[in-house]
């Protein structure tokens, strides 16, 4: 099952820092070994992607004004479970 999230909008021109935190979806000693961030919907950019001690920090710029937009983020763990969640991003 995948989890979802909304967060506030941004302004197209903004280069914001998003954080996601999946502290509660490890178990004890699991750790984040991999993470991706795919747009899957809408016009933003995701630029970095990083992760320590179960967050997940991403950098996202652009996107259409008055558009939603949409972050798959995907976080294995080094007990090989897949952790996802959907984000929506509003553009204003």
């Amino acid at each position: 099952m995948i989890a979802s999230l909304a967060w506030s909008p941004k302004e197209p021109h903004e280069y914001l820092d998003y954080q996601v935190d999946f502290r509660e979806r490890l178990s004890s000693g699991e750790l984040i070994v991999e993470v991706d961030a795919v747009v899957t919907f809408g016009t933003i950019e995701v630029d970095r992607v990083q992760q320590a001690n179960g967050h997940v920090l991403m950098w996202i710029g652009g996107g259409t004004k008055n558009q939603l937009a949409r972050v798959l983020v995907t976080a294995t763990t080094n007990a090989g479970r897949i952790n996802q969640l959907d984000i929506t991003l509003p553009i204003k």
